[in-house]
C-alpha cells in the first residue's frame, strides 16, 4: 500500500502506513505459520528459518504476537486518526484466529491443523479484503 499511495499520490500519508502493518504481518505469519509443516525437511535441507532457529514454541508465540498485534493495529490506528472508522471492519476476520491460536498456545509441539492452517488463510484474505473495502467505500462517501 505504501508503494501504490506513493504512485498513486507523489507521497505517502498515514493511512497507507496505517493499513501496510496489518497486511505486512499477516503476510509475516501466513509465510511463518507454513514454515512448521514442513520443518523437518527444511532442518534436512539445512535451511535455516525462524521456527528452526526459535523452536517450535518460540515461533508459534512469535506468530500469536503477530496475528493478535493486527487487530489491535488496526484499532488503534482508527482511534488515531489514520485510518477511517469503517476500517474497523477489517477487525472482524480475526475471529477465525481461534483454531490458530489454539494451537499456537497450547499444542504447538504438535503439527498445525489442516483447519488452522486454512483459518490462517481466510482471515489474511478477510482482513485485506474488508480493510480494502471500508477504505475505497470511505472515499466513495466522501465524493457522494
Amino acid at each position: 500500500m505504501v508503494g501504490t499511495a506513493l504512485v498513486q499520490q507523489g507521497s505517502v500519508g498515514a493511512a497507507a502506513v496505517a493499513a501496510s502493518v496489518p497486511a505486512f504481518l499477516m503476510t509475516f505469519n501466513l509465510l511463518l505459520l507454513n514454515e512448521f509443516p514442513d520443518i523437518d525437511a527444511d532442518r534436512f535441507g539445512g535451511r535455516r528459518n525462524l521456527v528452526l532457529v526459535l523452536g517450535r514454541r518460540p515461533g508459534a508465540l512469535v506468530y500469536a504476537l503477530a496475528a493478535l498485534a493486527v487487530p489491535v493495529w488496526i484499532a488503534g490506528s482508527v482511534i488515531a486518526g489514520a485510518l477511517p472508522p469503517l476500517a474497523l471492519l477489517g477487525v472482524l476476520p480475526s475471529l477465525l484466529l481461534r483454531r490458530p491460536l489454539a494451537w499456537a498456545f497450547r499444542h504447538s509441539a504438535e503439527p498445525v491443523p489442516v483447519p488452522a492452517l486454512g483459518d490462517n488463510v481466510a482471515w489474511n484474505l478477510g482482513t485485506n479484503t474488508l480493510l480494502a473495502v471500508a477504505l475505497v467505500a470511505t472515499v466513495l462517501l466522501q465524493r457522494g
